[in-house]
């Protein structure tokens, strides 16, 4: 499992691993987290990536971790969905950003791309 110095990254991968219904299938930490977020976030617009980036400190993106996960919740029949969790920062300056995909098979397509 991944390691990372982040106070908040460290409570949040806690509650993954305490989730009944979700596992985390892959996890990426530091300049592979950062890239691979901004992939999933703006594509192919390296531009736009780059600048959003820049907002964060070489030792943020270092401690930066990238979630893949999937959850088979009793509200969806059990049915997998995958999704994914950007923590970046600590406590007092961080920032946690998740999102699921409607299908897997739109998840899996976004995934092809990390």
């Amino acid at each position: 499992m991944v390691v990372t110095k982040s106070e908040l990254a460290n409570r949040i991968l806690e509650d993954y691993r305490q989730a009944k219904h979700t596992t985390i299938l892959k996890s990426y930490k530091g300049k592979a987290a950062v890239d691979g977020i901004k992939k999933l976030f703006f594509g192919g617009d390296l531009k736009k990536g780059s600048a959003w980036a820049k907002g964060w400190s070489s030792y943020e993106k270092s401690q930066a971790i990238l979630l893949i996960t999937e959850s088979r919740l009793p509200k969806r029949k059990f049915k997998p969905v995958l999704g994914y969790e950007f923590i970046i920062g600590d406590i007092k300056t961080g920032s946690s950003l998740g999102s699921s995909w409607p299908t897997v098979r739109e998840g899996l397509l976004a995934l092809k791309e990390l």
